[in-house]
């Protein structure tokens, strides 16, 4: 049976002065440093002394491999793409092309059938399971996804959460970003460490940013949980989320 999740998140009345209090939180370094908006580490940072005010204990942390963690992604990523949607063949799944040989249908149903970015995954993926570069790229990436797991799950047993931004910027206009994929990539860098250990994860609106290139443009904050302790994650979450007015759009 699927937990209860909702029965064990307390309502606004019935918090404590103090309601997390023997909490304690981890901010992972490595987010809070170069190249993340001066705005989101500002909000951040609110969000943080916010969570003292509820009682809880937020220290600073250290993950020297969580950098890695975006260029791991980005290989082990594209690599299953590349493998698991080959079967999107038009003989098999999916949609098929009519034409009036088998490449040719191959060719039809793949062009019709994926976007660009699928597209663009596939080939990424595709070139680094090359017989070649299989151990230059693939097991390497791999090899720091393990390194990633450990030591965000080694951390996780000092802490409750670990805390990120959401991203190293505030949100993008829309479209803004649709022409260049490597800045999108670089905006999954807090994000996919997550993915790559197996975690459970929240991210919530902790703020708005002022800078002239994200004006009023929101910026959130991840909280981070141990292996099946998305009951906690919630909690944690929530009492952040009822003593704050950032779910309405303002402080």
């Amino acid at each position: 049976a699927v937990e209860d999740y909702i029965s064990g998140l307390a309502q606004l009345d019935d918090l404590a002065s103090k309601p997390l209090a023997g909490k304690r939180f981890g901010v992972i370094a490595e987010t809070m440093g170069e190249g993340v908006e001066s705005s989101v580490k500002e909000s951040i940072q609110a969000a943080c002394k916010h969570y003292e005010s509820l009682g809880a204990e937020v220290v600073e942390i250290s993950l020297p491999s969580f950098k890695y963690g975006l260029p791991a992604y980005y290989i082990i990523a594209p690599s299953e793409a590349s493998s698991n949607l080959s079967r999107y063949d038009g003989v098999r799944y999916g949609s098929r092309s009519d034409a009036d040989e088998l490449s040719r249908m191959y060719k039809g149903t793949r062009q019709a059938g994926f976007g660009t970015e699928v597209k663009r995954r596939i080939l990424m993926g595709t070139y680094t399971l090359q017989a070649g570069y299989y151990d230059a790229y693939y097991q390497k990436a791999q090899k720091v996804r393990t390194l990633v797991r450990d030591e965000m799950n080694a951390a996780l047993l000092d802490v409750d959460a670990l805390i990120t931004p959401a991203a190293p910027t505030p949100a993008y206009s829309i479209g803004s970003k649709v022409n260049d994929p490597l800045a999108m990539y670089a905006g999954d860098l807090m994000t996919v460490n997550v993915n790559l250990a197996g975690l459970p994860a929240i991210v919530l609106p902790c703020g708005v940013s002022n800078s002239p290139d994200y004006t009023k443009l929101p910026i959130g904050i991840q909280l981070v949980g141990g292996s099946f302790a998305e009951a906690k994650l919630l909690q944690l979450a929530h009492a952040y989320e009822l003593t704050t007015d950032w779910k309405a759009g303002k402080a």
